[in-house]
């Protein structure tokens, strides 16, 4: 009986290892499957964000050769082709060219923090950007700045970001916000091709010239950054173009020297689809147009 009772506990306590040999075996398979799950994940997103910057690369290409490629055709404002959708960088007033009067209308239009004046604020940018010590008449030099807490001395160079203009005395965080969209660093001048109608009424145009030009160049859905997005050949070609009036013509004449229809940039989206996600990964870069350096990206 000892020896029957011996055997039946050494088969019960093999039973319970079996079983517990086995439990270990299925929770390490599930844990096993899961690590492969992830990183199969991981492998995906990385391919995923490199054809982005295949197609980042391609649309660089595509805008670099366009000449010898297209026999020296215009390039559109929108050039779309195989994962890549590049357009020329919109167009914004140049916060290191422009002139207090352009600055002050442009402000203006998008509206004036309450106990600040639309000259005010521009000319506090434009000392911001001097290289001098001179306060110009309204502006503000280290005096204005020294005195908050914590001081800090006015840069006296251009703006490396539109981020910066925060700094910049008279700039509340809600008109920083109107502003961000319309102003940019690069560049001198706008781009008369891809500005909206607010910027070319602050570069001088008349009201109903903006109007026209900017309906023109967002082609016949009104929307910008499409395939029929139109663009005149030069700023001279411009009125025919958009059918201007006399009067409406010597406004754009008066402020041509801020105006061009090249591009200094290109904004160029790379895609890939990712297996199992409607949105595609996305890759947005901004292109200088003369090195083909991307001067900054971002991913969505």
């Amino acid at each position: 009986m000892r020896r029957l009772s011996e055997s039946g506990s050494v088969l019960v306590m093999s039973l319970w290892a079996m079983g517990f040999l086995a439990a270990l075996a299925m929770a390490m398979g599930v844990q096993a499957e899961g690590q492969i799950r992830a990183a199969r994940h991981v492998g995906i997103r990385i391919q995923a964000f490199h054809e982005a910057w295949g197609g980042v690369a391609r649309g660089t290409a595509a805008v670099r050769d366009w000449p010898s490629e297209e026999g020296g055709d215009p390039l559109p404002p929108v050039l779309a082709g195989d994962g890549y959708l590049v357009r020329m960088e919109p167009g914004k007033v140049p916060l290191n060219a422009a002139s207090a009067e352009v600055l002050a209308a442009l402000i203006t239009q998008v509206g004036v923090p309450e106990g600040s004046t639309a000259e005010e604020i521009a000319a506090a940018i434009v000392d911001w950007r001097d290289v001098d010590d001179t306060v110009s008449a309204d502006g503000a030099e280290d005096d204005s700045y020294e005195a908050l807490s914590p001081p800090y001395a006015c840069s006296n160079t251009d703006l490396t970001s539109v981020e910066e203009l925060l700094l910049i005395r008279g700039v509340t965080s809600e008109l920083y916000t109107a502003l961000r969209p319309y102003v940019t660093v690069r560049g001198a001048t706008v781009n008369l091709n891809t500005a909206p109608a607010l910027v070319l009424r602050a570069a001088g145009l008349s009201a109903s010239a903006a109007e026209k030009v900017a309906a023109y160049t967002a082609g016949a859905d009104g929307a910008r950054d499409t395939e029929d997005d139109r663009s005149c050949a030069s700023v001279a070609a411009c009125p025919a173009d958009t059918e201007l009036s006399p009067e409406e013509t010597s406004t754009l004449t008066a402020a041509s020297s801020w105006l061009t229809t090249t591009a200094a940039a290109y904004a160029v989206r790379g895609e890939a689809h990712v297996p199992g996600r409607e949105e595609p990964r996305v890759i947005e870069a901004i292109v200088d147009a003369t090195t083909w350096n991307i001067l900054e990206w971002r991913e969505t």
